[in-house]
């Protein structure tokens, strides 16, 4: 590598710990670079081959972007080379989340115009007006032929007396006078039943997603769903019998471990927590870095074999991914 004086220096990548004949050198820690890895890890430039790789920042998508990169590294073979099948199983499941999402947000944007019409509809409904004057009370035939003088007359005195036993005062109840109906007023009810239909069918449809009952709707582009039948499994618990089931087993990649461990020293040290442990060495990326093992243990295990307290320090572990058999081809 050509350094600061302009000689030439041979040293490891920080990156792919090869060996580096031309690329960046760091002017704080001295670790070298080549220009891929150094744009990987997308160190600062000074001038010509000078960079700064190890300054703190606060930029935290950098970092997940080099934990991204070194995950990647993990999953790939001696060739660089990875199953995309997982990548696409992940933007499969994004899209899906993204179209759930979107229908949410306009179920959500419907029912504001709803509400908004909802609330213009209130301020501009017709007010009905009350009439304070009451009539007068009804006279009775008795009062009216007592104000005509001169005209009391037997025979009426004696119809007023019957009268009298007959009749009631009665006073007339207030009745409402609605005010005059306009176009304004017809389409702004005729608004407030549609609002009011279109609410029920959103409530409807809430109740429906909750409820365990089918959708079964054909307009509006909704089809008809059906939940799947899941099978009843229970697992046995009795151990006195002479038949005997066989447990689950679950494979654990466990990685960066001192070089030249031995899978007998591996075991003897899960041994006593985890008795049907058996180790099998991998072939690591890097040997001379770490060593690698597939370890295999009950499933029953898993959360136990999970607390980092009994790991070696540095040690990682991580659930071991089986690479997908490719059918044959035919033809």
């Amino acid at each position: 590598m050509a350094g600061v004086d302009g000689t030439a220096v041979s040293s490891l990548c920080k990156k792919c710990k090869s060996n580096v004949v031309s690329g960046y050198k760091c002017i704080e820690c001295n670790s070298y670079f080549h220009h891929s890895c150094g744009k990987k890890r997308q160190v600062k430039v000074i001038c010509d081959n000078n960079v700064i790789c190890c300054e703190k920042t606060d930029d935290k998508v950098v970092e997940n972007d080099a934990a991204f990169f070194d995950a990647v590294d993990e999953f790939s073979d001696s060739s660089k080379k990875i199953d995309v099948s997982i990548f696409n199983y992940v933007v499969k499941q994004k899209d899906t989340i993204i179209c759930e999402l979107r229908d949410k947000i306009s179920l959500l944007n419907e029912q504001i115009i709803l509400l908004n019409k909802i609330k213009a509809i209130e301020n501009s409904s017709p007010n009905f007006i009350l009439s304070e004057e009451t009539k007068p009370e009804a006279k009775t035939w008795a009062s009216v032929t007592a104000d005509k003088k001169g005209k009391d007359n037997s025979s009426k005195q004696k119809i007023n007396h019957q009268c009298e036993s007959h009749t009631k005062t009665v006073k007339n109840s207030p009745q409402p006078i609605i005010s005059k109906i306009t176009k304004k007023d017809v389409s702004n009810s005729l608004a407030q039943v549609v609002t009011q239909t279109k609410m029920n069918e959103i409530i409807n449809l809430t109740n429906n997603e909750k409820s365990p009952s089918n959708l079964n709707l054909d307009q509006d582009g909704w089809r008809e769903t059906k939940r799947k039948r899941r099978r009843n499994v229970i697992i046995g618990k009795n151990s006195t019998e002479i038949v005997k089931g066989v447990p689950k087993y679950i494979n654990l990649h466990v990685y960066r471990l001192k070089p030249g461990t031995t899978t007998d020293e591996l075991t003897h040290l899960l041994k006593s927590n985890f008795p049907e442990v058996a180790c099998e060495s991998l072939n690591s990326k890097f040997p001379e870095l770490y060593s690698s093992f597939k370890v295999t243990i009950m499933e029953s295990h898993f959360r136990k074999a999970m607390d980092p307290s009994l790991w070696p320090f540095g040690a990682c572990i991580s659930r071991f991914l089986e690479k997908r058999k490719q059918e044959p081809q035919i033809g």
